[in-house]
């Protein structure tokens, strides 16, 4: 009987095509459950870019497509549409830009097969057409650093209100690229948030008063930042801790660097930073600034009571942001905020930050000081001065009642339909030509541009210049291009794998020679109800699904799912109840690279 069986299940193997090698898709954007600015129609141009491998005998038995599904607030499909063809180039490069209405979608990525004759869903990623915004200011707007916050409950949440779960803390550098989550706990909100603090609350009324919609945040506020801090720092100068008692440079005891000039610039420079980077890929409702207790304490340092120097150093880093981010209609948003200690305010910072919001008078903020009804907010803070959820429900009060009465005002109130829409930069596309043993990669020019970096690290500038909107190279691997705009803003192209070490070129030879080094591997293949999944991940860090699906793409089971180190993985799987008479698949993602393995289900 063994014999038999394994000719029939041969016979079956080679029917439907299972001895091919995986298909395999590196989908680069849109970027898992990103969020992009819609624009004044309420749509946004989403870019659906990436590399194909196949494992087929021939190029043309592969044809690449996509289709896009309606999500609702819990994921869950409210309608679908039908397959769309996509082209690619000869070393399975596709890059297509439809347009999208506002709203949670999900993308498939579908091969066709010509052995099995239908569409394989090889790579599904969500991503939403919304509104995004950053903050900046100092602890309120930051967040406790503290595990045992009280923080609002986000159970019941939309999926859609997102951020990036990183802490970037005083870094010059830039992070990678960007990997989003739903907003809840004590989730990071990069580059410098430390928990879901009042925002999940917040994006949920933004959403609502907005007909249901994704929403997007990043955070660059520092704790006990002086509004000197950063009109020192927007100069580009060092600037010193108002709370330090040996008169630290801003920054300088976070233990990244021993080199005070690491740090200038800060903390300014990290909302600079997110301003160039997350805000140029995604676009940008508004900027919400909430800092004023720094300049109302005493005990601080840096007070301020000046109301007219107060003025003339917010307005300095306003148009500061507007200079460095290439856009002089950046929205702001300035909170009245100066309660400290208890219960201390001050009434010349509260008259400069409501003059400075009211001279925009599409943007005027909350104010934090007080209720409505005249009392001071001191109900709602567990410590004299920040709100905490435990108190009151301090935070849900900030998030739905302080912030949101003005940011969730519908039209023709003052807000998001007063806030400017900024749209996120168009994404590169490259190009690739081969010419012998040598590959050449080229990028439309950017009017203005400063540099075209080449590689996969944003930081690493050893192959760029001005002008260097090809490059020529003699290797495999993967490489992007980085483009810093004459705005300083960064646009990236998608992930592109350079060939085989053979030199081959073509779909087919991309799979057979594995280029992104996953080695997925399922067996036994055919199975009964058990087997083991393994994989290499090649860097530290990454984001890992591992999935079970149909054909249609619908998962069945999720084997894992969260952040993995560098190295070789290894998932028994058991107790599957799967049909024999039908095709499974098991799914992996590692970053933006996805491998998908066909499974033999047998009695």
């Amino acid at each position: 009987m063994k014999p038999l069986f394994t000719l029939v299940a041969i016979s079956f193997l080679l029917l439907t095509g299972l001895f091919s090698v995986a298909q395999s898709v590196q989908l680069s954007f849109p970027i898992d459950r990103s969020v992009t600015q819609r624009n004044n129609s309420d749509r946004a141009s989403i870019t659906i870019a990436g590399q194909i491998a196949g494992g087929s005998s021939s190029v043309s038995s592969y044809q690449l497509y996509y289709r896009t599904s309606t999500l609702d607030a819990s994921g869950n499909a409210t309608s679908t549409t039908g397959w769309n063809s996509v082209g690619f180039q000869s070393n399975g490069s596709f890059y297509i830009t439809p347009t999208y209405s506002k709203g949670w979608y999900q993308l498939d990525m579908g091969v066709y097969n010509s052995y099995s004759g239908s569409i394989v869903v090889a790579a599904s990623v969500k991503f939403g057409v919304g509104d995004v915004f950053v903050m900046a200011g100092q602890s309120n707007a930051q967040g406790v650093d503290d595990s045992n916050w009280g923080l609002p409950s986000t159970g019941g949440l939309p999926e859609w209100i997102v951020g990036v779960d990183l802490s970037w803390g005083c870094r010059r550098e830039y992070p990678s690229i960007p990997s989003f989550v739903t907003i809840t706990g004590q989730k990071k909100i990069s580059p410098t948030g430390h928990s879901s603090w009042c925002y999940a609350v917040l994006g949920k009324k933004i959403s609502d008063a907005n007909g249901g919609m994704p929403v997007a945040f990043f955070n660059s506020a520092y704790s006990g930042t002086s509004i000197l801090n950063w009109y020192e720092s927007s100069m580009g100068n060092s600037t010193i801790n108002p709370y330090s008692s040996s008169s630290d440079q801003y920054c300088l005891a976070s233990n990244l660097s021993s080199d005070p000039n690491y740090f200038k610039g800060q903390p300014y420079l990290t909302l600079k930073n997110a301003l160039n980077y997350y805000l140029s890929l995604f676009g940008v409702r508004a900027l919400l600034w909430y800092q004023g207790e720094a300049d109302a304490d005493p005990g601080a340092g840096q007070r301020t009571t000046d109301k007219q120097l107060y003025k003339d150093r917010l307005q300095y880093v306003i148009d500061k942001t507007r200079s460095d981010f290439g856009h002089s209609d950046l929205s702001w948003m300035i909170a009245r905020t100066t309660f400290i200690n208890g219960g201390n305010v001050t009434a010349s910072i509260r008259d400069a930050q409501l003059e400075k919001s009211q001279e925009y008078d599409k943007a005027e903020g909350p104010d934090t000081d007080f209720q409505p009804n005249g009392q001071l907010t001191g109900l709602y803070r567990s410590d004299g001065t920040h709100f905490n959820e435990s108190t009151n429900s301090g935070l849900t009060y900030l998030g739905t009642q302080e912030w949101a009465d003005k940011i969730a005002v519908p039209s023709p109130g003052p807000g998001p339909s007063g806030f400017n829409r900024i749209i996120a930069n168009p994404v590169p596309q490259v190009f690739v030509s081969k010419n012998g043993s040598n590959r050449t990669l080229s990028v439309n020019a950017v009017s203005g541009a400063q540099e075209y970096r080449w590689g996969t690290d944003i930081n690493d500038a050893s192959r760029s210049g001005a002008n260097m909107t090809s490059i020529t190279l003699y290797n495999s691997g993967s490489i992007r291009c980085y483009i810093k705009d004459g705005n300083g803003n960064w646009r990236i192209s998608p992930l592109v794998q350079m060939g085989c070490p053979s030199c081959r070129e073509g779909v087919d030879e991309l799979a057979n020679e594995d280029p992104w080094g996953l080695a997925l591997t399922t067996y036994p293949n055919p199975f009964v109800k058990d087997l083991t999944i393994e994989f290499n991940v090649p860097q530290a860090g990454s984001d890992v699904r591992l999935e079970l699906i149909d054909a249609d793409g619908k998962i069945l089971r999720t084997i894992t799912n969260g952040v993995h180190d560098k190295g070789h993985w290894k998932y028994p799987v058991a107790n599957l109840n799967l049909m024999p008479d039908k095709i499974y698949f098991c799914r992996l993602k590692v970053g933006d690279l996805f491998v998908t393995n066909k499974l033999l289900p047998v009695n």
